[in-house]
This record gives C-alpha cells, sequence and structure tokens, in this order.
C-alpha cells in the first residue's frame, strides 16, 4: 500500500497501513490564531502584574513584543514563537512568577505543538 499524503491539518490523524485498533479514546485541541492572540494578551496582562524586576520585565517585554507581531501575520513563524516563549517561561521559573503566567503559556505551547515540548517540559510540576 502506498500513502501519497501531501498536507494535513487536524487535531488527530493517524496514518496506518493494515487494521488500527484504539482504546479509550482519541482527542486533540485545535486552537486557531484567535485563541493564540488571546493568549498573548493575557500573557501580557500576567507579565505586568507578575512582579519582575526590570531588568527581567525589560527581556519579557521584548519577547512579547516579538510574539505578538508573528501571531498578527497570517502565517506565524511557530519557531520564533517558540524561541522567544521559552525565553520568557524561563525567566518567569527563574523569578519564580511562573504560576502566574501557566495558563496563556499553556495555551500556546498546545497551538505550537512539537514545538512547544521544550516550554512544556519547564511548566511540569506547575500546572
Amino acid at each position: 500500500m502506498v500513502f501519497n499524503i501531501h498536507h494535513q491539518s487536524g487535531g488527530i490523524i493517524n496514518n496506518v497501513e493494515g487494521d488500527q485498533h484504539i482504546h479509550g479514546s482519541q482527542q486533540g485541541t485545535v486552537l486557531g490564531l484567535v485563541e493564540v492572540r488571546d493568549a498573548v494578551e493575557q500573557l501580557r496582562a500576567a507579565v505586568t502584574t507578575s512582579g519582575l524586576n526590570e531588568v527581567d520585565s525589560k527581556s519579557v517585554r521584548e519577547c512579547l513584543k516579538d510574539i505578538d507581531s508573528e501571531v498578527k501575520r497570517p502565517e506565524p513563524d511557530k519557531a520564533t514563537i517558540a524561541t522567544r516563549l521559552k525565553k520568557i517561561t524561563e525567566i518567569a521559573k527563574f523569578a519564580g512568577t511562573l504560576a502566574g503566567i501557566i495558563g496563556p503559556v499553556q495555551t500556546i505551547v498546545a497551538w505550537l505543538g512539537t514545538l512547544g515540548q521544550p516550554i512544556a517540559r519547564i511548566l511540569t510540576g506547575f500546572s
């Protein structure tokens, strides 16, 4: 059997040859740019009240500016967003303010997919 798969998008896609048996359920979350843009605004608000020192706050604001610019594009560069979000997450973890931003970060991580996995590892134990 030959698969000719070009472009796929969806929460869960299974391409199999032969029988596939699924026990339980499969579920995924599909997020669009509207939800991601909302999460970026929530992240901005959370960071504003997080109590970061001036140096960290400036770094985070610069990263947020880059993320905001990307998510406003029709086809954002997820790698750029992942890099900036990872930096924000590391700063917040080191500063002890990660708990205050975890919600919007998790939303963006879910949208990033595989690129969000390094950030998800930073969040482990904080959800």
